[in-house]
């Protein structure tokens, strides 16, 4: 093996420096990137679109996206769900992230975009991540071809690979961490500001993504190296208060920039979702309603015996698509390593300088994932703000990061460690037996043990082999490393989504009959739909232009909920005020013929005539009597998310409702002229427009403009 890989060895050593740039990382990683995930770019397997939260919100969020865009404006309101509600506002959908601007923009279309584009941006967040871990760990002292490997693990393994295919938003956040990070790093390495300006930037992007976690995640890897540095320096209470202060002028310049970098977001999202009901695991929590402890503490932790999910993902899962498998060889070559040649560990560069942050990192995610295990969960419950990170499975981001920081200082002592003739004897009858176990694992694939499981175990057998019989330093290395990007490549077959008959797709929107799409969309903007027994998919009103009372996103603005669900008021009233003119149903109507009759698909649609038209009067305010309301004849000439105009005729000189939901910053034109807009409730919950019109022939026309002038 040493006379093989000597001429390589020597040709790499004539090689210029700058065949070891960043450039030529960010393109080994792009090649690896698209290689790993071929199954899903260029075979079509399988997609990271599948399942409840990608399809039915990431999905058809960047259809919506899509479809604004290429009409020219940014849907920073959505009229087509829950009777209308902030897109911008509800965060997931990264209406701001300059990415998902330029991809739709790019790939997508007045229709929508395709799922194979989106699929190609996950691709390009796991390069993200990738080249991101490579460049922070390489900056805190690794070696550059341990950084690179630990770069491919920290990527395409554990929560990031588990979230690709659940909570794409999630994901991209997750991707993103390492640079925040990075800067700072950067920063203390070199003492100039323009880096705490960069990790200010990508802290900010963080947020504009689309999700609280990877931020909150992220500000706390800053805070713990912020800390950690403190630690180092610390002689005494005098350069305890100096280099505090330092941390903490660093920490709020990043923060000052990371909040100017995310205004926008910032200033859309703080008065709705502090107007909303939040999706938990048990229902809804009010505005300014505390998750019970049970659910933050024990819904989404990681029990003790979890842990087995380091040795197997699928045998051992977490709950919520959480995971802490980064592989077998990876987590030998640790286990290890920190084994035989823990002295050579604490005098490698990087854990001389960053021991206490990395040991940190671990356990203080350890720690966190346990849940209600350990006193530590009450202590995060207590703190402000941090109890809203409810899902503390996912503090394994850090825990990921930790051990990939790990794997780049073992990576090195492994590949250099001369072993003696006891440890290479039980190593290699360790590989021997591991290897014989693979095959074992492998023929019973189909009944007892995954075809992962059984390959990552060849890989670790493979692994054990090669440190006990490769005595020259470079053979080690070099299959070492060939063995982790193996690892890289076998952890698709437990992470890319298997599609199976039950299994949800993009599908349930792309194959829905023309007819009953053009059936649907002739009342938009006129009327709404109420889809009921899942007859049609739950955010259909995204895809198409159709206004729906329903929805599935991680909040519901307050006044709507109560009004539509907890108010006791009668639901058919309630359906007539919002013009609820169509129901699609499974379940064929008795006594009406259907709008619409798919008999073999088992989809009915039917007219409601009582539903109230766009511009409606009522006798008495705020009742809860339908024969108290009347509808205006009106005709509808314009209708999106940022602009309505309609043609209204009325009888004489009133207020006048309109079925359109309140909310800051709409304005309104009567004939071309600026006039108020005033809120109307029901039975307390101000919700619908409200207008004093003339009497006679008009035309009214509403704008959203969330920022004043636009």
């Amino acid at each position: 093996m040493k006379q093989l890989l000597q001429p390589i060895q020597k040709k790499l050593m004539k090689l210029p420096k700058w065949v070891w740039s960043n450039w030529v990382m960010a393109a080994a990683f792009a090649l690896i990137t698209l290689l790993t995930l071929s199954e899903i770019l260029f075979a079509h397997h399988s997609s990271f679109f599948v399942n409840l939260d990608n399809v039915d919100q990431f999905y058809t969020w960047y259809q919506k996206l899509a479809i604004a865009l290429h009409h020219s404006y940014l849907p920073v309101w959505n009229a087509n769900v829950y009777g209308g509600q902030s897109f911008a506002g509800e965060l997931q959908p990264g209406v701001f992230y300059p990415l998902n601007v330029l991809w739709v923009l790019l790939f997508g279309s007045v229709h929508g975009i395709s799922e194979n584009a989106l699929n190609f941006l996950v691709a390009i967040h796991f390069w993200f991540a990738a080249f991101g871990g490579y460049l922070l760990i390489k900056a805190l002292g690794a070696r550059k071809w341990a950084a690179f490997l630990a770069g491919l693990t920290f990527a395409f393994s554990g929560v990031l690979a588990t979230r690709s295919s659940s909570q794409a938003v999630i994901f991209f956040g997750l991707t993103l961490l390492p640079y925040p990070l990075l800067f700072l790093v950067k920063y203390h390495n070199e003492l100039k500001k323009r880096w705490l300006v960069w990790s200010g930037i990508f802290l900010g992007l963080l947020l504009l993504v689309g999700h609280i976690e990877p931020f909150f995640h992220a500000l706390l890897a800053l805070a713990i190296f912020e800390a950690a540095y403190i630690y180092k320096a610390y002689t005494g209470p005098r350069s305890l208060a100096g280099s505090g202060w330092k941390a903490l002028k660093s920490l709020v310049l990043v923060g000052l920039i990371a909040g100017v970098v995310a205004g926008p977001q910032l200033w859309v999202s703080a008065p709705y979702l502090g107007n909303s009901y939040r999706v938990q695991a048990d229902g809804y929590a009010g505005p300014g309603e505390k998750i019970s402890y049970g659910e933050f503490a024990k819904s989404f932790n990681v029990n003790p015996h979890e842990f087995a999910n380091l040795l197997d993902p699928v045998a051992y899962p977490i709950r919520d698509g959480n995971t802490l498998f980064i592989g077998l060889v990876p987590l030998l070559v640790i286990l290890l390593t920190w084994y035989l040649a823990r002295r050579q560990i604490q005098a490698s560069e990087l854990w001389k300088r960053h021991s206490f942050f990395v040991t940190s990192l671990l356990v203080i995610s350890i720690v966190a994932m346990l849940g209600y295990v350990t006193w530590f969960a009450v202590v995060l419950y207590k703190l402000p703000f941090v109890y809203q990170i409810r899902q503390l499975a996912r503090y394994e981001v850090l825990f990921g990061l930790g051990l990939a920081i790990m794997l780049a200082v073992t990576l090195p002592v492994i590949g250099e460690l001369q072993l003696t003739r006891r440890q290479v004897r039980n190593i290699l009858l360790a590989g021997t037996f591991l290897l014989i176990d693979s095959v074992y694992l492998y023929l019973l694939r189909k009944h007892i043990f995954g075809l992962s499981f059984a390959l990552q175990t060849g890989l670790l057998a493979l692994a054990l082999l090669a440190i006990a019989l490769c005595k020259d330093v470079f053979s080690r290395k070099i299959i070492l490393g060939i063995l982790v990007i193996a690892t890289v490549l076998a952890n698709t077959k437990w992470f890319v989504p298997v599609i199976g008959p039950t299994t949800e797709t993009t599908a349930v929107y792309t194959k829905i009959p023309a007819k009953l799409i053009k059936t649907l969309e002739a009342t938009n903007g006129q009327y709404r739909v109420q889809i009921d027994d899942n007859a049609l998919p739950v955010n259909f009103g995204n895809v198409y232009d159709v206004q729906t009372t329903g929805g599935y996103s991680a909040t519901i603005y307050a006044p709507y909920y109560r009004l539509t669900r907890l108010s006791g008021v009668n639901k058919n009233f309630v359906d007539d005020v919002l013009g609820v003119r169509l129901i699609a149903t499974r379940q064929p109507p008795e006594s009406m013929s259907p709008a619409y009759a798919d008999t073999k698909q088992q989809v009915y649609v039917y007219v409601r005539p009582t539903a109230l038209p766009k511009f409606f009067t009522t006798t008495h305010d705020g009742s809860v009597q339908r024969s108290d309301y009347h509808g205006l004849a009106v005709k509808t000439l314009h209708y999106d998310d940022h602009r309505q105009t309609f043609k209204v005729t009325n009888p004489k000189a009133q207020r006048v409702i309109l079925s359109e939901i309140a909310y800051s910053g709409w304005k309104a034109q009567l004939d071309g002229k600026t006039v108020a807009l005033q809120t109307y409730a029901i039975k307390g919950e101000p919700l619908l427009k409200e207008i004093n019109l003339p009497a006679g022939n008009h035309t009214v026309e509403l704008d959203y403009k969330p920022f004043g002038l636009f």
